[in-house]
């Protein structure tokens, strides 16, 4: 059930994307798909802003290092003048290795949307054999992170910390669904 497309099979020719009309584009498929997701070059050019305007939320990918740090705090401040203050969150990658999460949330002024921790080189040999970390390794505990993403993104009820004990938040669900 996922599909794919790429924007563009040259990252030169995206200025020719007109941004109004492939924002109407994305606002017309919506109605058949669960969730729409998409992987934007990390600028605040007009295609963008566009996307911005008329999507639900953004998912801001950080990592707990302080260069990634500084550039999510300028995502913040930027976000309120671009009005998505309402609808921005991170998804903590490497989530495991670093600056611990409430401190990230504290300093970015983000919430957490999710956690993934590090899986070092699975992420590597899955890539080289043309496939994902869920697919290829679907016992290890970041295969669990991505499932329980997943199901955040499908608005699914997740267990409490407390249902599941101390740092299982994001353990698998019985029906998962896959990142």
């Amino acid at each position: 059930g996922l599909k794919v497309v790429v924007l563009s099979t040259n990252p030169l020719h995206g200025n020719k994307i007109d941004p109004a009309r492939f924002a109407d584009g994305l606002a017309a498929c919506r109605p058949g798909f669960d969730v729409v997701l998409l992987d934007l070059h990390p600028d605040y050019g007009p295609l963008n802003q566009a996307i911005f305007e008329r999507c639900d939320r953004v998912l801001v990918p950080v990592t707990p290092d302080l260069p990634a740090i500084r550039a999510a705090i300028q995502f913040s401040e930027l976000s309120q003048e671009l009005g998505l203050r309402e609808r921005v969150a991170m998804v903590v990658n490497r989530a495991n290795s670093g600056v611990g999460v409430a401190d990230m949330e504290k300093a970015t002024g983000m919430r957490a949307f999710g956690e993934i921790r590090s899986g070092g080189l699975l992420f590597v040999r899955a890539a080289n054999e043309g496939t994902t970390v869920v697919e290829k390794f679907p016992k290890e505990r970041v295969a669990a992170d991505f499932d329980a993403l997943a199901g955040r993104l499908l608005m699914r009820e997740l267990p409490t910390p407390a249902e599941k004990g101390f740092m299982r938040l994001f353990s698998r669900q019985r029906e998962a669904v896959r990142a």
